[in-house]
């Protein structure tokens, strides 16, 4: 462009001084050399003054740039100007601003101290009362290995104000032959048990259900999950709730039979809803005292191991005081199933003096919790978690709450202000009995449940 304009220009000169030599040969009768002469000097001066013009016009715009130039000079001094001024600000507030912020911290370091030497303390005098009960578990010993003296007969009982207990309780925790510690007694020392005797004809008739209760996300309620429930018939076809058998099924030894059918029918349930292409899981309750059944765990593992690819919708759940008692045994159990890929929920949530860490890193991913308890809380708990914020807590531990026992519309309402994912209970859908025709292709697989019973 800059060419394009130089060329005309150029050429608009030359044409000015070829007519003005032109007019001075035609109008005023100069000769050839003297018109060549006047339009020569003429081209010249026209040369020179569009040089001057060129020159001041690239002048002006110098003097732009370097306006510009200042000007940019000028707001980058303030700019400087100003930080300086703030480090100078900081420089003068930056020790009290650290001892502001580090007095506190020394203080909890110091509260923290002297806890840590209180809990010292406590271990020091804990480790001697564990000495001490070493000591009288060894004179103990010696007094039990020790033959038995004749003792002098002794007053009648009635003499003594009333019958005196010296055997331990019938339901109080013994160990086997092996140092196990188990949770039912093995036999009963008043006699057969008519509830244990109706649940081993329950068991050899089949009359073992299994009802399923939805587990519903929000607010959406769309359904996530099933609980698989047992439900034992008598011979009047009276419906026995887990409440009420699981003690005297217990101490019968029978409940890994009960829970081995329900395992059995949750499979089967769980793969036929599979065939249906229904994304959903089944949470399937395993009673502690199954889990330290040495032929129980044998038959269930090798059950489990067959059906792995059910590890994604297959989730085992116990009960909190299941798992607060859990010992070695039953943590080995919960590592061999985490390996297989299943993971597990913990149901009745009953205080908050819980480690929630631990509980993920033993393979859970639910906790249950009583709607009542989110809404009222744990006032003696003797924990500083407020209700609410309990679903924050267990989702930093990596775990996901489901709220328990939601019976109407306004319990909903007040979970979903304590941030549940999940809810269960009668408002979405109450326990029911799975379909017999659902049932029917469960024969096969109830003959195998009944031959790993025996």
């Amino acid at each position: 462009m800059a060419r394009t304009s130089a060329f005309i220009i150029g050429l608009s000169m030359v044409v000015i001084a070829a007519s003005v030599g032109l007019v001075l040969h035609m109008q005023y009768g100069l000769s050839v050399i003297e018109a060549l002469l006047a339009s020569t000097l003429m081209l010249l001066a026209l040369v020179l003054f569009n040089s001057q013009f060129q020159r001041s016009r690239d002048r002006e715009r110098l003097e732009e740039k370097l306006d510009e130039v200042r000007l940019v000079k000028t707001e980058q001094d303030r700019a400087l100007e100003d930080i300086r001024k703030e480090l100078a600000i900081f420089h003068q507030t930056l020790p009290e601003h650290i001892r502001h912020n580090l007095d506190p911290l020394t203080a909890e370091v110091e509260v923290f101290g002297t806890l840590i030497r209180q809990l010292a303390e406590t271990m020091a005098q804990m480790d001697a009362r564990i000495d001490t009960l070493d000591e009288w578990k060894t004179e103990l010993e010696r007094r039990l290995s020790a033959p038995p003296q004749r003792r002098a007969p002794q007053q009648p009982q009635a003499a003594l104000g009333g019958q005196q207990r010296h055997d331990a309780p019938h339901d109080a925790p013994t160990r086997n032959q092996d140092g196990i510690r188990q949770r039912w007694p093995q036999s009963n020392p008043a006699g057969p048990d008519p509830l244990a005797a109706t649940l081993r004809r329950s068991i050899a008739e089949n009359r073992i259900d299994l009802h399923l209760q939805p587990i519903v996300t929000l607010p959406q309620r769309q359904v996530f999950a099933y609980e698989a429930l047992t439900r034992v018939r008598d011979e009047n076809d009276t419906i026995l709730m887990p409440e009420d058998y699981t003690a005297a099924a217990e101490g019968a030894g029978v409940m890994p039979m009960i829970d081995n059918t329900m395992l059995l029918k949750s499979v089967q349930i769980l793969r036929r809803m599979n065939q249906r292409k229904r994304d959903v899981s089944i949470f399937c309750n395993i009673s502690a005292a199954s889990l330290i059944n040495g032929e129980f765990f044998g038959n269930f593992m090798n059950y489990i191991e067959a059906n792995r690819e059910l590890a994604d919708n297959m989730i085992f759940e116990f009960s909190h005081a299941t798992v607060r008692e859990m010992g070695p045994l039953e943590y080995e159990t919960l590592s061999a199933l985490t390996d297989l890929g299943f993971r597990f929920s913990m149901d009745q949530l009953e205080d908050l003096r819980f480690d929630f860490r631990d509980l993920n890193r033993l393979g859970f991913q639910f906790v249950k919790v009583p709607a009542s308890k989110l809404i009222t809380g744990w006032p003696d708990s003797g924990s500083d978690i407020h209700a609410a914020d309990l679903s924050r807590l267990l989702a930093r531990n990596g775990l996901e709450m489901i709220a328990d026992v939601i019976e109407n519309e306004a319990t909903v309402v007040d979970v979903l202000e304590c941030d549940a994912q999940y809810g269960q209970g009668n408002l979405f859908a109450p326990p029911r009995p799975v379909r017999a025709e659902a049932m029917r292709p469960l024969e096969r697989d109830g003959q195998q449940s009944r031959r790993a019973a025996e």
